[in-house]
């Protein structure tokens, strides 16, 4: 994976002008990774990412290859697809290491962003990446990530809502009806002002005014809410 991800950062840096010669049977540096994704994804158990440096350079090596080529990421094979977004899962909620919790965050920013702006819809991952919206929610509602790795939590939530605001409209409902009674109005209004004039247009700047303003509903709705 080392190997891989120096030859990402090779295709990503070399500004060497094109051969004269004709470039279309070209292989590039990407096609080589992907090739090689094709063969590590497999290998990828649970067992295997609990040895922490492994752990570290695959979230890595996946997270800079999206960062690169989303385009890509969004064609791979369905079943690879589907890999991925299971060890982003792993990354998230079962290996317990701050440095790949915020790798699997930009992962998920960095494609959720590319998907909105480029609407790419028709890809299996797009699915795929639904189940990451009540993810989010649940772990930063009910205390489950450190403080320190909020922003970014946040920021990946506001991408995701950008991807899916119908599932975030009911996820929201499914969570208001959850409390008691006398904190369904009070919630309900605070998820309101959450996404009031927020352009879901997952640009930069809505990503920062979108975390400014859930430190302030975090701190509203924590002495009340509860999550299951």
């Amino acid at each position: 994976m080392e190997l891989l991800t120096n030859l990402l950062s090779k295709d990503f840096i070399d500004l060497s002008p094109l051969d004269s010669q004709d470039t279309e049977d070209h292989v590039t540096a990407a096609d080589v990774c992907l090739y090689g994704l094709n063969i590590i994804m497999p290998l990828m158990s649970e067992e295997l990412l609990k040895f922490p440096s492994l752990c570290l350079q695959y979230f890595k090596f996946i997270t800079f290859l999206c960062e690169i080529f989303p385009e890509k990421v969004t064609g791979l094979q369905p079943d690879l697809q589907q890999s991925l977004v299971n060890s982003l899962q792993l990354g998230l909620t079962s290996l317990g290491v701050d440095p790949v919790f915020s790798l699997c965050c930009d992962f998920i920013q960095v494609l959720g962003c590319y998907m909105v702006r480029n609407n790419v819809r028709d890809t299996p991952i797009f699915e795929q990446l639904r189940c990451f919206l009540k993810l989010f929610l649940d772990l930063i509602l009910s205390h489950q990530i450190n403080s320190d790795l909020i922003p970014n939590s946040s920021a990946t939530l506001y991408v995701l809502i950008c991807l899916y605001k119908d599932t975030y409209q009911e996820l929201v409902q499914i969570l208001v009806q959850t409390q008691e009674e006398s904190n369904r109005q009070r919630l309900m209004e605070a998820f309101t002002g959450l996404t009031a004039n927020t352009p879901f247009t997952a640009d930069r700047i809505n990503r920062i005014r979108f975390r400014e303003t859930f430190d302030k509903f975090i701190v509203n709705v924590r002495g009340f809410l509860f999550v299951k």
